[in-house]
């Protein structure tokens, strides 16, 4: 609104035609709120760490499905990446004969959201004013039938409510950074620079909020961090390689 862009986005959804294609547009929607509230859920709740990991794993399971859905074809790094995830998923559960519903849910689900808005065609900024002008009204009725307790101590501090204000404002400036991100830096970078939120994330949870992190965890999340460092390093390759034919075609040019 302040930026005089949101005639573009309803112009956009002006275009949707009959139940059909509201309900297409809307299938990805739940996943989404659903991610968010883990995001915000887990952290305070035991369940940082294994967040953490689902994030960890989130761009590993896009390169899978990239390569079974789109026909991608993976290198050699990105093979590499996904068979020591893998060995990290597979060593995780023989330690603790499950694995977390909140690493499960991260990694599993949100590809799904971004191939559905992908095969959609409905650009981020779009997508994310439908997720959240729908999500809205449920947290304002949550607060109010099943959480008034919190509303009352909020609403009845000044230093919450200014908690609350700054909270938000970090909200907006932190979804808002991440979309231009992700238009204006390269794709590469983009994806290394995204797994600084659960690397901090992760650090957080185990030292602010002792989240439990048990020694023999380090096995199986070695491997996925490996797999995270194949990926970073095919990530740099490729940045090399476009800078490398980039410099080629201006010296072609200026030739």
């Amino acid at each position: 609104m302040v930026s005089g862009r949101l005639g573009l986005h309803i112009d956009k959804l002006k275009l949707l035609k009959g139940a059909k294609q509201w309900a297409w547009l809307l299938l990805p929607t739940p996943i989404f709120l659903s991610q968010f509230w883990l995001f915000m859920w887990a952290p305070v709740n035991g369940q940082g760490v294994q967040t953490a990991m689902g994030y960890f794993l989130f761009p590993l399971m896009m390169v899978v499905f990239g390569c079974v859905l789109f026909g991608e074809k993976l290198s050699r790094l990105q093979w590499l990446a996904v068979v020591f995830a893998a060995l990290g998923v597979g060593s995780e559960v023989i330690r603790t004969q499950s694995v977390s519903w909140a690493t499960l849910w991260v990694c599993g689900t949100y590809p799904v959201y971004y191939i559905l808005r992908r095969l959609q065609g409905i650009g981020a900024v779009t997508g994310l004013l439908i997720d959240l002008t729908i999500f809205a009204p449920f947290a304002l009725a949550y607060l109010f039938f099943f959480a008034p307790s919190s509303l009352a101590l909020v609403s009845g501090s000044g230093f919450f409510i200014m908690m609350l204000i700054g909270l938000g404002v970090l909200s907006v400036l932190a979804m808002k950074t991440n979309i231009d991100a992700s238009q204006m830096l390269p794709v590469n970078v983009y994806g290394m620079m995204s797994y600084l939120e659960p690397a901090l994330l992760f650090i957080l949870a185990v030292t602010v909020l002792g989240n439990p992190f048990e020694s023999a965890m380090i096995y199986s999340y070695g491997m996925i961090w490996l797999g995270i460092g194949c990926l970073i390093a095919h990530g740099v390759r490729q940045l090399r390689q476009a800078s490398r034919k980039t410099a080629a075609s201006l010296e072609e040019q200026m030739a």
